[in-house]
């Protein structure tokens, strides 16, 4: 018995000591592959040679590729950049000189740049293949002040970072070297140093550290590093934050901090997670391993470099650490695949990061059998809880962000003892192929899924003995079996990328009524290592998942799933889980453009909430995708600030009320952001949403009023961006301030009375400037303008956009015509009623069919019609002086300033019909009138119509001026250049002001006064006397204002009556139909030949005074003409009288001048001068060419002796001349000078009699 029981106890031990042996075993192999490993990850070490006396390091960067380094010496201001060559480096090209100790470097992802900041708070910029002189300094005298702390350069290499110890971070521009943002962050009186700055992998956020809290007791912000808006600011109990770092995705930004400690702050939640805490040193440097599951930590003090698994968090055990007792700085390369480490000895090992991590987990990450099967076997509950755990982590992480433009690798996170259960194989299969690597998927599903299968019948056969009297009353078997083998088969789908393939597989096992059937069988917990909630989880994850990578969004009303979930309370958590995934993938559609997609997500995942009804919209559910890229919206920014508002239903309603505003189903979406405010009323982003959807239903008043509210000192919200939300738009009534001013700018160049032909209350009637802003203000258009550019930031753009607007309502129409007689429609009259309701008779008809002509006129932009018209009979009252006066000096400006000025024809009486001839335009009773001929210079469109309102030559043009057929017609009739004629500008010297002068002079009006008046605006003066003055003395005054204004010496050359304004002009605008003088060009030759042979006949002329201050004294004002001149005395006889009034002039230089005049008071009893008025067109040209006094005289006199047309002055008394008209020109022909004794230039002073 004895013997039996010792043998029985023998066989009971061998199986223990057969596994302490394989343990043991286990252990000596974990022991060798240590040092083989330890040797991997302690990379390459070398040391810099020579250095000894520069002192410590104070700061170094590692380049792309971890084969160059760039240091900088605390004693030294230079940044040298040295590459190892086995134990030693060397120095690659000359140091860059920062002229100041230099505190912080960053290079850039390509390797091409270096950056270095200095105790002097300058940050220069290098090129580190051409780097004898630095490439530039950004230059600006509001950048940091104190020592440059951190650098860093975004992935694309176009912006750095930098943070100082004043507590400022400016955002620099690599290729310009100028400053783009900052200062960033709170702007108080604290100054707390900066110690991290980061980049997010994409560029577009940008993390600032600070060495200790401040007011709000944030030591970590995240701005965006594109407009400077701070998005978010991470409390962290006022711990102080030594270095950063982001996840690949760039939802996670990792910190280490003072204490020892590192964490991870989830961008989505806005919560903190502990990743590890060790020994009280500062963590200075964090990196995170490219598949996102490892992060190492290093610290100076600590002297270690330590290797975190995310997978074990919050832990206090790192996966591995690396010891050296000389660690005092450390750094990674750009691209975050090496890193460097090295002391006070000058000595530095660059390590590769996967390296590190391989080994790490190589070490101690790999299971032995034994253990997976006994954890197995003794802890299913626990199985099941870190498989749940696992696949949460996987969905959130597992693939591309929305922030990552260039497609980062995803990542999924294994559940421990991933190799033995059939969840995470697939879990890791899904990862691997999502991280492109094909491969390495097929072999999980093709080897350790097979495994687990054939692994898994053993314990189907297990569970059938065990439960062999129920067995048959267990369908679910065949089932479970069925749900096992399709997701099994659509992992292997994904895998190979047969997405729709995998969603066949996945199709069958979605209904609900499968878990409900194995749930019931309880040997599916054991068998699975979790229960049915969880197959379903992993079910729909992947089915997401395939949908997402087909490019598919789910189908709610379509299935039963949704409905399903929502009738059970046990299903709470995985709906949570679901509608998070299903969010995920909202957001990620919505950055992609398809917004239809994303906002069948975002439905998904309302519906998966459960809490909310009257979400589901069947009305809605098509016609999506046409419209998805019509967002202007900044997505990812909005996206992230929504993450921020709680509860999720909110969160969910302003995401896809966002989707729904893009393609344009504004109703929606203002029904989602209603729902939001009255699900929580202090909700800052709802306002908005409702704003926005507003404006996208074209309900602008209500959408003003929203904005109203959202600056409203009445209105409180909840978060702090608020003012940032603010900020965002301008205030309602700044904006209108910028349209008054627009208005008001419109109003002085545009008539003061227009009549208003749209429909409407005030349709036909005559609206002064107040009417017709009241009317802008009331109409849709107004808030369409004030809501459009509530978003407009610049001032600039905004005035420019107000302006366009405020052109486009007001812009007017003015009517050109002929008067027919004295019953034209008057102002009073139309006063007292509408344009439409006017008694018929041809001069009302005529302005009623203008009037619907500006209604039917074609837009620029395909519309038609105008709103507002304009009529010199009935939009002006003569009674009103104070108007009247600025009318008649404004008419010219408003008919350059009209959008179009439509032409009506005068009637073709009825003899001359038959002529063809007579209904040209050139013949046209319009072409004779005064104030036509502005009417027709003036506008820059014109459209010319026949008394039938047809368009003349039947053309279709808007402009006829871009006719040639009426154009050429027109040019011929004026003989003016063509240019004038289309573009006419008063400033120009085409035409000339004789030329304007003659085409006036043909022309008629009925009141004469009136050809002075509708010459105003064609020689661009101002006329500030009495308008009501005689028309002689308004001609005057404007010839006056010509002469005076334009230096036209040509306005005086005329024949005929002088004017009571003054003796110098003429009585009648007819006489300038004559043709003016030009004086005879002298070559050159010819006049340098004449004026050396007058120096030589005249070499003692005592009149050689300085004659070109004369070039400016042409003056004419108040009737008083000072007139440079060359005058010649003359003695003056009369003829016989058989010649009536014909007498001659006679002098020594000139010979006899014969001339007619029917002057009473000639001849005059003192002296009359013969002269020569046109070197006021000569002077300027001879007087920049010569500086010699005698020949600037002997040139004029070279012109006096090819002929000229002279005027004749008499001398009345104290210097003072008046001239004396003639019937006929006074023309000097053309002679040679004898004398020169007579001959004077001067300044000769004419005044009114």
């Amino acid at each position: 018995m004895l013997h039996s029981l010792v043998a029985f106890f023998l066989l009971l031990a061998i199986p223990f000591y057969f596994f302490w042996f394989a343990g043991k075993i286990t252990q000596f192999l974990r022991w060798t592959q240590t040092l083989i490993t330890d040797s991997e990850a302690s990379g390459n070490t070398f040391k810099l040679p020579q250095v000894d006396e520069r002192g410590p390091v104070s700061s170094l960067a590692l380049l792309p590729g971890g084969e160059r380094l760039a240091v900088a010496f605390k004693t030294d201001t230079k940044v040298y950049i040295w590459k190892k060559t086995g134990t030693d480096g060397i120095t690659v090209g000359p140091p860059l000189e920062h002229r100041a100790v230099v505190t912080a470097i960053a290079a850039s992802r390509d390797g091409k740049w270096v950056v270095s900041g200095g105790k002097d708070g300058r940050v220069v910029f290098w090129d580190v293949e051409k780097a004898q002189e630095p490439l530039g300094t950004p230059a600006d005298p509001e950048g940091h002040t104190k020592e440059i702390t951190f650098l860093d350069i975004a992935s694309d290499s176009s912006r750095v970072a930098s943070g100082s110890n004043d507590g400022l971070v400016f955002v620099w521009c690599m290729k310009e070297m100028k400053r783009l943002l900052g200062p960033l962050g709170p702007q108080n009186s604290l100054t707390i140093p900066i110690s991290s700055v980061k980049f997010s992998p994409r560029g577009g956020r940008l993390a600032v550290a600070y060495f200790h809290a401040g007011q709000d007791g944030c030591t970590v912000r995240i701005c965006n590093a594109r407009s400077g808006d701070q998005l978010v600011s991470i409390p962290t109990e006022n711990q102080s934050i030594w270095s950063l770092a982001w996840s690949l995705d760039g939802h996670h930004l990792f910190t280490g901090g003072f204490r020892g400690s590192t964490r991870v702050f989830d961008i989505s939640t806005q919560r903190f997670s502990l990743v590890a805490n060790t020994q009280p040193t500062p963590v200075t440097l964090l990196c995170v391993s490219n598949d996102g599951r490892y992060v190492i930590s290093a610290s100076a003090e600590g002297c270690t470099l330590d290797v975190w698994d995310m997978r074990d968090i919050p832990t206090s055990n790192p996966l591995r650490s690396l010891r050296r007792c000389d660690v005092s700085t450390s750094a990674v390369s750009p691209d975050d695949n090496y890193f460097v480490y090295g002391g006070e000895d000058h000595s530095f090992s660059i390590c590769a990061v996967s390296a590190v991590v391989d080994a790490s987990c190589h070490v101690h990450r790999q299971p032995n059998f034994f253990e997976s099967f006994f954890s197995f076997i003794r802890r299913p509950a626990q199985f099941m809880d870190q498989a749940r755990n696992g696949i949460k982590e996987a969905q959130t992480t597992s693939s591309n962000t929305t922030e990552d433009q260039h497609g980062s690798k995803c990542k999924a996170t294994e559940c421990p003892d991933n190799r033995f259960t059939m969840l995470s194989c697939i879990m890791d299969g899904v990862a691997l192929r999502q991280q492109a690597r094909l491969w390495e998927a097929t072999a999980v599903f093709e080897h350790h899924v097979k495994g687990f299968v054939e692994w898994d019948e053993s314990i189907i056969e297990y569970c059938e003995r065990e439960y062999k009297p129920n067995i048959h009353d267990a369908p679910p078997m065949n089932l479970l079996m069925k749900a096992q083998n399709h997701l099994l088969s659509a992992g292997h789908c994904i895998a190979r990328d047969t997405y729709r393939k995998a969603l066949d597989r996945l199709e069958p096992i979605s209904n609900l009524d499968l878990f409900h059937q194995i749930s019931e069988w309880r040997g599916s917990r054991l068998m699975l290592d979790w229960d049915p909630d969880g197959l379903m989880l992993v079910i729909h994850s992947l089915r997401y998942q395939t949908l997402f990578a087909l490019g598919l969004a789910p189908r709610v009303k379509d299935g039963r799933f949704v409905e399903q979930l929502d009738l059970s309370e046990e299903m709470e958590a995985i709906r949570e889980q679901l509608s998070l995934l299903s969010e995920m993938f909202g957001d990620r559609t919505m950055c992609l453009g398809e917004c239809g997609k994303a906002i069948d997500w975002y439905t998904e995942a309302l519906a998966l909430v459960g809490r909310y009804s009257g979400i589901l919209s069947p009305e809605t559910s098509g016609g999506r995708d046409a419209l998805a890229d019509v967002t202007t919206e900044p997505m990812e920014d909005r996206l992230t600030a929504f993450s921020q508002c709680r509860p999720r239903v909110s969160r969910l309603l302003l995401k896809r009320s966002m989707g729904e505003v893009a393609i344009g189903q504004c109703d929606d979406a203002l029904r989602d952001a209603e729902a939001v405010i009255q699900r929580d009323p202090a909700c800052a982003w709802g306002h908005e949403r409702r704003y926005i959807a507003l404006v996208g239903s074209k309900k602008y008043r209500q959408a003003v009023s929203s904005l109203n509210e959202i600056f409203s000192n009445n209105t409180t919200f909840d978060g702090s961006d608020v003012s940032s939300l603010r900020n965002r738009y301008t205030l309602p009534s700044q904006t209108v301030e910028i349209i008054d001013e627009q208005i008001n700018a419109f109003f002085e160049v545009s008539p003061f009375v227009l009549i208003n032909v749209q429909n409407g209350p005030s349709r036909g009637r005559l609206c002064d400037g107040k009417e017709r802003r009241n009317l802008f203000k009331d109409d849709e258009s107004y808030y369409q303008l004030v809501t459009s550019m509530s978003q407009v930031r610049d001032k600039r753009q905004a005035e420019r956009q107000a302006k366009d607007a405020v052109e486009d309502y007001f812009s007017y129409v003015m009517f050109s015509h002929t008067w027919e007689g004295d019953d034209e429609p008057s102002f009073d009259l139309v006063s007292e009623t509408t344009v439409y309701d006017l008694s018929s008779s041809p001069q009302n008809d005529k302005l009623k069919q203008f009037c619907t002509t500006v209604c039917e006129l074609p837009r620029p932009d395909g519309s038609k019609g105008y709103r507002w018209s304009w009529s010199d009979t009935c939009c002006i009252d003569k009674k009103n002086m104070e108007l009247f006066k600025p009318s008649i000096r404004s008419m010219y400006r408003w008919y350059r300033n009209s959008v179009v000025t439509l032409v009506l024809l005068a009637r073709v009486p009825e003899k001359d019909r038959g002529d063809s001839s007579k209904l040209k335009l050139t013949h046209n009773r319009w072409m004779t009138r005064a104030w036509t001929l502005q009417e027709l210079l003036a506008p820059k469109v014109i459209r010319f119509y026949d008394r039938e309102w047809h368009l003349y030559l039947g053309d279709r043009r808007f402009n006829h001026k871009e006719s040639p057929e009426i154009i050429q017609e027109l040019e011929r009739a004026l003989v003016i250049p063509l240019g004038a004629l289309v573009n006419f500008d008063p400033g120009s010297d085409e035409p000339s002001v004789r030329t304007r002068l003659r085409l006036a002079s043909t022309r008629t009006a009925k009141y004469r006064v009136d050809i002075a008046y509708s010459l105003i605006g064609i020689f661009g003066i101002e006329l500030e006397d009495d308008i009501a003055r005689d028309a002689e003395d308004a001609l005057g005054l404007l010839l006056q204002k010509i002469v005076d204004g334009k230096r036209a010496i040509s306005v005086l050359d005329w024949t005929g009556e002088p004017s009571r304004f003054n003796n110098s002009l003429p009585a009648h605008i007819s006489v300038y139909s004559q043709d003016p003088f030009k004086p005879k060009h002298v070559a050159k030759g010819a006049m340098d030949s004449r004026v050396s042979e007058l120096r030589t006949m005249f070499p003692n002329w005592q009149h050689s005074s300085d004659i070109s201050f004369l070039d400016s004294q042409l003056h004419f004002s108040n009737g008083r003409l000072a007139l440079p001149c060359i005058t010649i005395p003359v003695i003056i006889t009369k003829l016989d009288s058989t010649q009536g009034n014909t007498y001659v002039a006679n002098s020594a230089a000139l010979g006899n001048v014969v001339f007619e005049t029917t002057s009473t008071s000639f001849p005059p009893q003192g002296r009359v001068l013969l002269v020569y008025p046109w070197i006021c067109d000569l002077l300027p040209k001879i007087c920049r060419h010569e500086k010699d006094k005698h020949m600037q005289a002997l040139k004029l006199f070279v012109h006096l002796e090819q002929g000229f047309r002279a005027l004749l002055f008499a001398e009345q008394s104290n210097q003072r001349y008046r001239r004396v008209a003639t019937d006929n020109a006074i023309f000097v022909s053309e002679r040679k000078l004898t004398s020169v004794e007579d001959i004077h230039i001067e300044l000769l002073q004419v005044w009114e009699k």
